[in-house]
């Protein structure tokens, strides 16, 4: 029986040998030397009221540049990148940190988990033209709510590309003067007929308007009957 028991344990040990006797110790494995940025983006839910659209950047493993396509009219005093690193990997500055974009140098330092370090620099490039032609909503800035008292406006329907104003009864509508507001994609927007200058709206009458970068154009239509007392 003992030397069945000795039998017994060996077998033992050597099954432990072979299957490891339990989780592997991650300690085992050599620090990861992982130390790249993957992701580089500019949202406007973390840049509100100054980024439009999101902006996705360019990124270059080879040179360690991230080029980042932005419009002229941004801010660039505080801007809130949003970054993914490889894994095991911290980024400085951090992902959402406020960066001054004004600066000519701007650089992003990737430690990985063995301490090697890569340093990125973000490039700008102020030529970004926005692709959207929305006609958000139109005002009549002369003519105003019988019951509020605000300019007449209207939300246009995006769906048939189309706008009611109602005005009062005593309105002249061969000469109103509307005021367009655009989507805030539709930034720089032009249109073939411009606010601020009359229009005989005793018909429909159709605005053209084409996106900054020219290569959309949506045509709206806008429509005035009036109030009767």
């Amino acid at each position: 029986m003992k030397k069945l028991s000795i039998y017994f344990s060996a077998f033992l040990c050597l099954v432990c040998i072979c299957f490891g006797c339990g989780s592997e110790d991650v300690s085992d494995y050599p620090p990861s030397n992982m130390r790249s940025i993957v992701r580089f983006t500019l949202n406007p839910a973390q840049n509100g009221g100054n980024v439009y659209v999101q902006h996705i950047a360019t990124i270059d493993q080879s040179k360690k540049t991230i080029t980042l396509k932005l419009p002229p009219h941004l801010d660039l005093k505080n801007i809130r990148p949003e970054i993914v690193a490889a894994p095991w990997s911290d980024v400085t500055p951090k992902s959402l940190e406020a960066i001054d974009f004004s600066a000519d140098l701007i650089e992003y330092t990737v430690v990985a988990e063995s301490g090697k370090k890569a340093v990125y620099e973000v490039i700008k490039d102020m030529t970004y033209q926005y692709a959207a032609c929305q006609l958000y909503a139109v005002t009549f800035p002369g003519v105003a709510d019988p019951e509020t008292g605000e300019p007449i406006r209207a939300i246009c329907n995006e769906n048939n590309k189309t706008a009611t104003l109602k005005v009062p009864a005593n309105t002249d509508i061969t000469k109103l003067v509307p005021k367009f507001e655009l989507s805030p994609e539709s930034f720089n927007a032009s249109f073939d007929k411009p606010d601020g200058k009359a229009y005989d709206f005793t018909d429909p009458v159709k605005f053209a308007v084409t996106s900054e970068d020219g290569k959309k154009t949506a045509t709206y239509t806008i429509t005035v009957t009036t109030i009767q007392e």
